[in-house]
């Protein structure tokens, strides 16, 4: 502005929560989320009153919390960096490439970042699962959360579940839906 510009390098990550009430998000802005999830309350009484007595415990003594998570919140954080690091490295062979794209074109997926970001989360989670190569299955895994949001306008407030359509499509395109999540 007058004449002062600055640039500064970032790399950031866009984080949003939507709720009903709230109204719908304009596909512009849609668009520029790579997956979406959708989260619910925990509604076992246990897993409530563990949230009660973290955040008491927090509320408390932040360092005895931050001293109980600190070794496992660094150690994700480390898998994470080296994922990174090893990103540029993944192979995604090109008939699955044009999977991706033949799903993406089956489900009439608005634009080309569907297709981008699947490739990318499909790369992402190979290289956090510590391997080298993506194969059916690791797009199977993340597609719904990479296009669901990809295939209607009023993502927030329309009661349309998305999932089911990405499901058929990942059966029609690759001879199974998403695999069972894995449990550690």
């Amino acid at each position: 502005r007058e004449g002062v510009s600055v640039r500064h390098p970032a790399r950031f990550l866009l984080i949003g929560t939507a709720h009903p009430d709230e109204g719908d998000l304009r596909p512009q802005l849609l668009d520029r989320f790579g997956m979406t999830v959708g989260v619910r309350t925990a509604n076992a009484a246990n897993s409530r009153f563990e949230v009660l007595r973290r955040t008491s415990q927090w509320e408390q003594d932040p360092e005895k919390v931050e001293q109980t998570f600190g070794g496992e919140d660094g150690a994700l954080k480390a898998k994470i960096l080296e994922a990174r690091g090893k990103l540029s490295s993944i192979k995604v062979d090109r008939a699955l490439k044009v999977k991706i794209s033949t799903l993406c074109s089956t489900l009439n997926v608005d634009g080309l970042r569907g297709d981008i970001v699947l490739n990318r989360a499909a790369r992402a989670l190979v290289a956090f699962e510590g391997r080298e190569e993506v194969t059916e299955e690791d797009v199977r895994q993340v597609a719904v959360s990479c296009l669901q949001h990809r295939l209607r306008q009023n993502v927030v407030s329309d009661s349309v579940d998305n999932r089911e359509r990405v499901v058929l499509a990942l059966i029609k395109e690759f001879g199974a839906g998403p695999p069972v999540p894995k449990t550690e």
